[in-house]
């Protein structure tokens, strides 16, 4: 139901994030059977500003592609404006503002198999 997936830069740990597959309820929005939620990555601070995260999100996101999931979620808190610089240039689109935990946080959604042009750089 929920895997962890972890990202190395030369050979050290560089950042991770957790993919839970559906039918789940994520804060008051509804996950599918075939849909999954990305949540509680985080990139080692000595890896900050490496393009970590992004090649992360997108990894995970042609993880789930591969398995056949036809989309996957992310929220960030609202004023966490590197996480949402992040999640927009892995590919993601925004849903709404909404509450996941105590935080106002911004909910995004990646449709699989559709190409980020991140992904297309690192290949």
């Amino acid at each position: 139901k929920e895997f962890l997936a972890v990202v190395y830069d030369e050979g050290k740990l560089a950042g991770w994030g957790w993919v839970r597959k559906g039918p789940l309820r994520y804060g008051n929005f509804c996950v599918g059977q075939k849909e999954c939620v990305i949540h509680k990555c985080r990139t080692v601070r000595c890896h900050r500003r490496r393009g970590v995260y992004v090649t992360l999100l997108s990894k995970l996101v042609q993880i789930m592609s591969e398995r056949e999931f036809t989309k996957a979620y992310i929220g960030a808190k609202s004023f966490n404006k590197v996480s949402l610089s992040g999640i927009k240039k892995a590919g993601f689109e925004f849903i709404e503002d909404c509450e996941l935990g105590y935080f106002l946080s911004r909910l995004w959604y990646h449709m699989a198999g559709r190409g980020s042009k991140v992904m297309q750089e690192f290949d």
